[in-house]
């Protein structure tokens, strides 16, 4: 009943359950096959950290910010799950995320704080004119 409200649009959204149903049997450490040779344990490490304050910043997000993030990323601002990926190799440190929204794809490269991590995606979310100008 929860999700079909967030699939509805509901202004009321649950973030923990969309994480839930976000990660839900994702790897969240991921690479594309060329970042195989990435999956050291100091990279996990950083990833692990990215994740975690990813999902930080989307908790704090209000409702406006919430809804721009999912037109960037989904190309709808209605609750549905998307994956989160690393550009660890061809996205330089602290630059702007990237979203493919058909794929539904979310990603970030490392970050050197998690204020400059939201700082990145709030001016990607609220800058961003339409679909084709999702990724910056």
């Amino acid at each position: 009943e929860e999700l079909q409200e967030y699939i509805a649009g509901e202004d009321n959204m649950n973030k923990t359950t969309w994480k839930q149903a976000c990660i839900a049997g994702v790897d969240l450490l991921y690479h594309p096959p060329d970042q195989q040779q990435l999956r050291t344990p100091q990279v996990q490490a950083d990833l692990s950290l990215m994740t975690d304050w990813f999902w930080n910043i989307i908790m704090r997000l209000d409702l406006r910010h919430t809804r721009l993030f999912l037109r960037f990323v989904t190309g709808a601002s209605i609750f549905s799950p998307f994956q989160l990926s690393y550009g660890t190799v061809d996205m330089p440190l602290d630059s702007y995320p990237k979203s493919a929204t058909c794929a539904k794809i979310f990603t970030i490269p490392l970050y050197s704080s998690e204020q400059v991590m939201e700082d990145k995606i709030i001016f990607a979310i609220t800058t961003s004119t339409g679909i084709h100008d999702d990724a910056m």
